[in-house]
């Protein structure tokens, strides 16, 4: 084979479209998550998620009202987005978020909703605004 000698033309065809798999659960009916569910899920869930979060941490700093009013509304519609997106994107998506901010458990409370705080929060600031 020459110096100058035609390479043998490799094709690079696009990949072929993957299908969707249907659901699959374990034996206690909760759903195991497809490989295909956690490397897209950064890509389409963390930059919402940690947006919102960061916004959280950030409120922790702010006392004023009149500065904590925008940064609440902006957790709040993250979270509602977050949702939209995940029901959306399919049943590991919803049961996902379902499990990760709508069911949240700490040593205080076995079953919380993650926005549950910052929705009362909000209403209260409003109403007080408009009494």
């Amino acid at each position: 084979m020459g110096l100058f000698s035609k390479k043998k033309k490799t094709n690079f065809a696009s990949p072929a479209k993957t299908t969707a798999r249907k659901p699959i659960y374990d034996k206690n009916g909760r759903l195991i998550p497809s490989l295909e569910f956690y490397q897209a899920r950064d890509a389409l869930v963390k930059p919402i998620e940690n947006t919102m979060t960061a916004n959280a941490v950030r409120l922790q700093s702010v006392k004023d009202p009149i500065e904590r009013l925008p940064i609440l509304q902006a957790i709040v519609n993250d979270f509602y987005s977050l949702k939209t997106i995940c029901e959306q994107a399919g049943p590991e998506y919803a049961e996902y978020f379902s499990k990760v901010w709508e069911h949240c458990h700490n040593s205080r409370n076995p079953d919380f909703s993650y926005i549950e705080k910052y929705e009362n929060e909000l209403n209260e600031m409003i109403n007080k605004a408009y009494n």
